[in-house]
């Protein structure tokens, strides 16, 4: 399996925007030849190296600021809505630029790149994200979203995002943006439903999804032979089916298998039962998976894991007002 490259996040990055399209094929050149430049430079007083240099072209002091480390992006280049990017390996230079013919030289305040980082892409490419602004705006202007920046990169050259028909990229990294507070919803719901809370905190979601009816089995009063609530769902069609729900208010990795023989236990006693649906707070690890699927086929009915941060989306889809003030 090739290894996924991964970019480290940049203090600063930068966007050029160079309208001449006369010069566009030399500034790529010099990109590929390890070089990022900019423009209006062309006079030996333009040289931001000097000690006394001109007021006119103040304007261009930030480039100073640019250090080792950053990345620079050169916004429509090669073509309109495309870009070129790479990492900077050294501080600002000012060489003897490029002849852009007609005896005219420009293009001499410059950086060394590091040319294997050289990355072309679209700017509304699925897999840069929405939030990294490389519209044009002027000739040059920071882009501040740094770690978002760096995450877009790493797609583009492991072709992560790969969208169906008609699903919005910006849809598509909402979701990946709000799927890290999944995560620690559940969390919370571990943290505020511990043991048999956490089957009551069940038994209220199951009772807000339509055409789903939650029995409890006891709730620590009695033996519950391996079933924490039954569910039984009626599909208008004169058929129910009752699931058998074991819910384990779990911290860390779940890679305990206990909860197997418990699903065992509970289809031996309820044979009527022919699923079984195992919901834990604990994140889903191999060790469990693997003993779901070896029972499930010795048996013959099918179990169902809903584990980590399914547990906040399972909550969240059938009852959110649990979860938010709504």
């Amino acid at each position: 399996m090739e290894q996924k490259k991964i970019i480290e996040v940049p203090n600063m990055v930068w966007a050029f925007n160079e309208t001449d399209v006369d010069t566009k094929p030399l500034l790529i050149k010099s990109l590929k030849n390890g070089k990022s430049r900019f423009g209006w430079s062309s006079k030996n007083e333009h040289n931001l190296l000097r000690e006394e240099w001109s007021e006119n072209h103040s304007k261009q002091f930030f480039l100073r600021q640019i250090k080792p480390g950053d990345w620079i992006v050169h916004i429509n280049t090669p073509s309109s809505g495309e870009c070129m990017t790479a990492k900077v390996i050294s501080e600002y230079q000012y060489d003897k630029g490029l002849d852009c013919g007609n005896g005219r030289v420009d293009f001499r305040h410059c950086f060394e790149i590091d040319k294997e980082s050289l990355v072309k892409f679209n700017r509304k490419d699925p897999n840069v994200k929405p939030n990294v602004n490389l519209f044009p705006r002027r000739r040059c202007q920071r882009v501040y979203k740094t770690r978002e920046f760096a995450e877009s990169i790493e797609n583009i050259l492991n072709n992560e995002v790969t969208l169906k028909n008609r699903q919005r990229r910006e849809d598509y990294h909402l979701k990946s943006e709000t799927d890290k507070f999944l995560k620690e919803i559940t969390r919370k719901i571990h943290e505020m439903n511990r043991s048999k809370e956490f089957e009551k905190f069940l038994y209220e979601v199951f009772q807000s999804i339509p055409n789903v009816y939650p029995n409890r089995n006891g709730f620590g009063f009695r033996s519950d032979n391996g079933a924490d609530l039954f569910v039984t769902i009626d599909n208008s069609l004169d058929f129910e089916q009752r699931i058998i729900i074991q819910a384990k208010s779990y911290e860390g990795n779940h890679s305990s298998t206990v909860v197997v023989n418990d699903i065992k236990r509970a289809f031996e006693t309820y044979e009527e039962c022919e699923k079984a649906i195992i919901i834990t707070t604990g994140e889903r690890t191999e060790e469990l998976e693997d003993a779901i699927s070896d029972y499930s086929d010795e048996c013959g009915k099918e179990i169902e894991l809903i584990a980590g941060k399914e547990v906040a989306q399972f909550a969240i889809k059938h009852a959110p007002e649990k979860v938010f003030n709504l």
